[in-house]
């Protein structure tokens, strides 16, 4: 199977290199499954990788 390095890049700017295998689909895609996050109270103050947009 191929192998590939990608590349993490920090809050802090910093370049955190990950090896990863590359393989046929292994499953179907998930459902994009909407939820009102604002409610849930342990994820205030939490640095989402995906920030909390509006819908339009």
């Amino acid at each position: 199977m191929k192998t590939a390095t990608v590349h993490v890049i920090t809050d802090r700017k910093e370049r955190i290199p990950i090896d990863v295998l590359i393989t046929p689909t292994i499953a179907v895609p998930l459902p994009n499954v909407q939820k009102n996050i604002t409610s849930l109270s342990y994820l205030r103050c939490l640095k989402l990788a995906h920030p909390v947009t509006a819908v339009t």
